[in-house]
This record gives structure tokens, C-alpha cells and sequence, in this order.
């Protein structure tokens, strides 16, 4: 499952002590492990489970998808520290005024396959768009080809949040 691969990153990067979660499951069985679970007995530092969770995700060994369904993990925040690591914005798409004209100008087929939702262009030719995974060159690379001569500029946002943007577009 997505929350056991996720422990097996925790324990690589040294988030989870094998032996405390072995103590753990001693006392009180393998189906509690969870990360909700692990985090109020101590064995897991939400501090340093985010930053381990953020350096996964630039490498892209774990997707933003895998971890929003997971408890004890705040996917808004380890959004708004990564948009601070990068010095890009956070965007929460509820409260943004979308450009439907701009979003039309591209395949909607990309912007699905890319996890990516143009959101407003500006008066000086800058184009925002807003990316599920900004550490993703080859999705920055595929979206920014379609803005000839305009500048991109990349923000983070949720993935459910892009997602469904999109799905209302399909229909």
C-alpha cells in the first residue's frame, strides 16, 4: 500500500528507528502501524518526516497523489515548504479567479498527463501556471513550449485540487 511505502522511505531516510517500530508492533500489532499512530507514540518527528517527505518528492520517488489519502500527513504544508524551498508561490486554486481562455489555448490531454493548471497571465506577459509537482523539469519543459515568448512562471498547488479543474474541463 501507498502508507507502507511510505514507512519504508521514513525508515531509509532515517525518519523511523527499525527497532522502535519493532517495539511498536510487538505491543501492539502490525495492523496499527500508521503514520497517524507512529506520530503520537513518538517514533515518527512530523519536522523531519515533512523534510524527508520533500526531498522523496523532488526525486520523485513518491508522488503528491500517494500521500493525500494518508493521515497524519499535511500535504497543504509540505506544499507551502516546498514552494518556500523552491521561492515559488502556494496557490490554492479555490481562491484564485481562473483564466478559462488561457487554459483552453493547451491540450487538455498535457495538462492532465502533466498534473498542471495555467491559472492567469498578467500584464507584463507572465504566464502562472500551477504544477502538482514543480520539481518535474519534464513537465515544466512540456507546459512552458506552448507560451511562446512568454515568461512562465511555475506555482505549487494541490493535485487534487488541479485534478478536479480538469476533470470540469473534460465535460
Amino acid at each position: 500500500t501507498e502508507m507502507q511505502r511510505v514507512i519504508d522511505l521514513l525508515i531509509q531516510n532515517d525518519v523511523i528507528e527499525q527497532s522502535k517500530l519493532d517495539l511498536f508492533i510487538n505491543r501492539y500489532g502490525q495492523e496499527r502501524v500508521n503514520i497517524e499512530n507512529l506520530i503520537k507514540v513518538k517514533i515518527i518527528n512530523v519536522v523531519k518526516m515533512e523534510e524527508a517527505l520533500i526531498r522523496e518528492l523532488r526525486l520523485q520517488s513518491i508522488e503528491m497523489d500517494d500521500l493525500e489519502s494518508i493521515n497524519g500527513i499535511d500535504t497543504t504544508r509540505i506544499l507551502k515548504r516546498t514552494a518556500k524551498n523552491l521561492d515559488i508561490e502556494y496557490v490554492e486554486i479555490n481562491d484564485v479567479d481562473l483564466d478559462h481562455k488561457l487554459i483552453e489555448r493547451l491540450p487538455l490531454k498535457q495538462l492532465m498527463r502533466y498534473n498542471a493548471l495555467p491559472l492567469y497571465e498578467d500584464d507584463e506577459s507572465r504566464v502562472t501556471v500551477a504544477f502538482a509537482n514543480p520539481s518535474d523539469f519534464e513537465a515544466k519543459g512540456a507546459i512552458e513550449r506552448f507560451f511562446r515568448g512568454k515568461i512562465m512562471v511555475v506555482a505549487v498547488a494541490n493535485a487534487k485540487m488541479i485534478k478536479r479543474e480538469l476533470m470540469k474541463l473534460k465535460t
